[in-house]
């Protein structure tokens, strides 16, 4: 039997459940952290059967006991195989789904669809190709300004603007990106194109917005705003307001609402920055700092193809352009990773012993509230109390 990872039907899983001798293939799209945490390890305890002596072999402690059943539910079961698919695989990833070459001592995996040619084949489009920072926007606008023959009054202000540009004054950066929106990328995709703005933080999200918001209201322009954050945040007056609230409609709505013409560029920090699937999303500007995998999954926002999309453009404020070219090499060609060290864990614990402030006793209470049937969250938080209040009287700071 095939199924696909559909989370939102537990009710099939449960009655394939019942099935006695059969053998279900999985596969899975997208491939990313869920096929390594929670939902795929449920998905491995509803399809697969542990071993005829796994329920008599637990020890007595109840952690212990937890502990073994969760490494059982996500170890190698003997009627259950998953095919991933994925253009940007995690280590453990291909650890879980890919192979081991023993003559490289890493695992790759079984099949290489690369993105290199995903993009000639035109299945996505090559977010790289209008990539700049914004000391190359500069220096390409200050080119104007050096050339006599392109000597504009309009020029010369623009140069005067881009001069003055500090990195955390995001008035300058909200002038910077409304005007390249509205001059280089409103016309595109039949003019429906659309841009992201990424931020380090949900603050710097909402300060970001906000001052885009005054930016086009003091100019009068029509480029709809968008901001999306988890939970509430202070405004500049001290009141509190949410992502619903800043935009005027329930944040359930914020994806469908970007999708109309009435909102031209959506402010974010982690939400909608990975996993967003909006084919009209032709820009991004992006004033945080970025590495590896999620440089790559990033940028890969804008990848998606559109029938009237002719490319795609990014203008980084807080990166460099060699390390963003680095960052998305591996996926270019072929993806491979070590395997996992589990003595790293036993490393950083006894590295953490030393400070005194966690304690087996604690680890134990934590673990035994994790791995509930049901998950409490209030309780989980207080068992981190006494690891708390040692941290502070370690360092009262």
């Amino acid at each position: 039997m095939i199924i696909t990872t559909l989370w939102k039907f537990p009710f099939a899983l449960k009655q394939m459940a019942s099935l006695p001798d059969r053998r279900y293939a999985v596969i899975a799209d997208e491939a990313h952290s869920s096929q390594t945490g929670d939902a795929a390890k449920d998905l491995r305890k509803v399809l697969g059967r542990a071993g005829p002596d796994s329920e008599d072999d637990l020890g007595t402690d109840a952690v212990e006991e937890a502990l073994l059943r969760e490494i059982e539910a996500r170890g190698a079961q003997p009627n259950l195989s998953f095919f991933a698919f994925t253009a940007t695989p995690k280590g453990k990833t291909l650890e879980i789904f890919g192979r081991l070459d023993p003559a490289t001592g890493k695992h790759e995996p079984f099949h290489l669809y690369s993105m290199r040619q995903a993009i000639e084949e035109g299945f996505i489009h090559d977010v790289l190709a209008s990539y700049m920072t914004y000391q190359i926007y500069f220096h390409l606008e200050k080119a104007i300004i050096d050339d006599p023959a392109l000597q504009t009054a309009k020029a010369r202000s623009a140069i005067a603007r881009f001069v003055s540009l500090h990195e955390h004054n995001l008035a300058q950066k909200a002038e910077i990106v409304v005007e390249h929106y509205r001059t280089h990328i409103a016309h595109k995709i039949g003019g429906h194109a659309k841009a992201m703005v990424v931020c380090s933080s949900r603050p710097h999200a909402l300060r970001f917005a906000d001052a885009l918001r005054r930016y086009v209201a003091d100019h009068g322009y029509g480029t709809g705003m968008l901001v999306a954050f988890s939970g509430s945040l202070p405004t500049e007056d001290g009141e509190q307001t949410t992502e619903a609230k800043w935009n005027g409609f329930p944040d359930t709505q914020t994806a469908a609402m970007f999708d109309t013409d009435a909102y031209s560029v959506m402010v974010v920090a982690e939400k909608f920055q990975t996993g967003f699937d909006q084919p009209k999303l032709y820009a991004m500007y992006v004033d945080k700092s970025l590495a590896g995998l999620a440089a790559v999954q990033t940028l890969s926002r804008l990848n998606r193809t559109h029938p009237d999309k002719d490319g795609t453009f990014v203008l980084d404020f807080a990166n460099d352009a060699d390390d963003i070219a680095a960052a998305f090499a591996p996926y270019y060609g072929q993806t491979v990773a070590a395997p996992s060290d589990p003595n790293l864990l036993y490393d950083t614990r006894h590295a953490l012993d030393e400070f005194a402030v966690l304690s087996a006793e604690d680890g134990a209470t934590f673990a035994r509230i994790l791995l509930a049937e049901h998950l409490d969250h209030a309780r989980l938080h207080a068992a981190l109390g006494p690891a708390i209040e040692r941290f502070w009287v370690a360092d009262p700071r």
